[in-house]
């Protein structure tokens, strides 16, 4: 009965053991892949936890590039929205950047003119412009361009292009700027432009 028993406590021990390691492994997995990611919305306890993992005083994250969000992204239209189509159905400038590819951007007429403007400097390294069913749609977008600047001054053409012929356009580019402007033309129909994804980092003053 008793090396029946010390049998048991040994399997237990074993199940123990392999339950915590696995448990450490999964957590410390998990932790360190904070490391790399946006814990802005995290709470304090995991932003703590991550910092001793990480390193005290720094934000590892913001050393490599990832889609910037709402949080450091702002957009608006250079061209009148209309109060009835474009603002009535939530097709105005913030949809751009929301986030989503099903939502639109659009002023209700032949030309879209948008300015993204970002929280500080940012080196950026690709560009996903989501064009939606306007990409695709012959007689919509003839003619698109997309600029980047600095100071809000000075602007650099990024890319250009005539009618996309697809959903989606990837620039892929290394460049820096606190600031883009994306604007098209159609001769014959209202357009617009569904989402602007932008892949970047902050550069560190």
């Amino acid at each position: 009965m008793a090396k029946k028993s010390s049998g048991n406590n040994l399997k237990l021990t074993v199940g123990l053991l392999v339950v915590f390691l696995f448990v450490s492994i999964f957590t410390t997995s998990s932790l360190m892949r904070s490391c790399f990611a946006d814990n802005t919305k995290r709470g304090f306890l995991y932003k703590k936890i991550s910092r001793i993992m990480c390193g005290t005083n720094v934000d590892i994250h913001r050393s490599y590039y990832r889609r910037l969000g709402v949080d450091v992204l702002s957009a608006k239209s250079n061209v009148r929205e209309s109060e009835e189509f474009s603002v009535a159905r939530g097709e105005t400038a913030e949809k751009l950047i929301d986030g989503s590819k099903d939502t639109r951007a659009a002023p209700a007429g032949h030309n879209f003119d948008y300015t993204i403007s970002l929280a500080n400097l940012y080196s950026i390294n690709k560009i996903n412009l989501s064009w939606g069913d306007d990409g695709q749609a012959s007689g919509y977008i003839d003619s698109w361009k997309l600029e980047s600047s600095v100071d809000g001054e000075n602007w650099e053409v990024i890319a250009s292009g005539d009618f996309p012929k697809e959903r989606e356009t990837s620039v892929r580019k290394d460049f820096v700027a606190s600031m883009l402007k994306l604007s098209g033309h159609s001769e014959e129909q209202w357009i617009g432009v569904n989402e602007v994804e932008i892949i970047g980092k902050p550069i560190k003053k």
